[in-house]
């Protein structure tokens, strides 16, 4: 490299007298020469920061788009769920005030469940008969009647679920023995049909006999009433109630059993239902 430049500075040399004036208007002319390559150096600089620069802001101003219209894309899709809301929300209350009702616990309208036909909400209505008489020894079981005090018990439950406002069964099953007959006459249904059934006496020994009866009852009815007798009463609301804790189901206890969904009486034997009313006479 050293060598190169000796040679430049020969030819330089060689080419001009040695006079300042020569020498310094080569200078100038060098000066002349550095200073515009100098100049077109900064202006290619100055040019390409100024091309940096409006890339720069045009990446911006794209990203700004992007994220605009995302933000618009956001809100449409909020904008749209709230509008879908609020449909929902106005239909239910017109339905509600054209005459339906909302459906409670005790109710027996049908609840059904989306994607899935069929499925209604149930209540088993589980009630033991009032007390019966052994004032005489001679009378078969299936012949006992109530005793006084059975009488009374099950007048008192009557009046509470009046007085609650409990609503009635669709359909009763009951054993035909004489004291549930007589305890369903003390309960005052009038207008329920009711279906006296030789398997509700005959199963009412064997723990699992009433759970075997849910089984077959008909799915069309959604609230259905079982008067009966222990230990099957007992065995059968420990079973879909989940009452493990119940060790005692004494005469006249009424327990009220429901289920949200449930395809049939099959399937809600098979769920956890819930006890939402478990009367019992004062001092049971």
């Amino acid at each position: 490299m050293k060598e190169t430049h000796c040679r430049q500075l020969n030819a330089f040399n060689s080419r001009w007298p040695r006079d300042e004036m020569h020498y310094g208007s080569i200078l100038e002319e060098t000066d002349e020469d550095l200073r515009s390559e100098i100049e077109s150096s900064d202006d290619n600089n100055e040019r390409n920061q100024q091309d940096k620069q409006s890339a720069e802001c045009q990446s911006f101003e794209i990203h700004i788009q992007r994220e605009s219209r995302a933000t618009r894309n956001s809100n449409r899709v909020i904008g749209l769920f709230l509008l879908a809301f609020l449909i929902v929300g106005v239909s239910t209350v017109l339905s509600t005030g054209s005459g339906g009702s909302a459906p409670t616990r005790s109710s027996h309208h049908r609840l059904p469940l989306l994607g899935s036909p069929g499925r209604t909400s149930r209540t088993l209505i589980v009630l033991r008969h009032a007390k019966a008489s052994w004032d005489d020894p001679n009378v078969k079981d299936i012949d006992r009647p109530l005793s006084k005090r059975g009488e009374e018990e099950i007048r008192h439950i009557s009046h509470y679920l009046r007085d609650e406002k409990i609503a009635p069964p669709e359909i009763v099953y009951a054993s035909p023995s004489v004291r549930t007959k007589e305890t369903l006459k003390a309960l005052d249904m009038k207008g329920i049909p009711v279906v006296y059934d030789q398997k509700l006496y005959d199963l009412a020994s064997q723990n699992d006999g009433y759970i075997q009866y849910l089984l077959g009852l008909d799915s069309k009815y959604t609230r259905v009433m079982i008067v009966g007798h222990n230990p099957a009463c007992l065995h059968l609301v420990q079973h879909i109630a989940y009452f493990k804790m119940l060790f005692k189901y004494p005469t006249s206890t009424y327990s009220e059993i429901y289920w949200r969904r449930a395809g049939d009486w099959t399937d809600a034997a098979n769920q956890r239902g819930k006890l939402v009313h478990f009367i019992q006479p004062a001092g049971k």
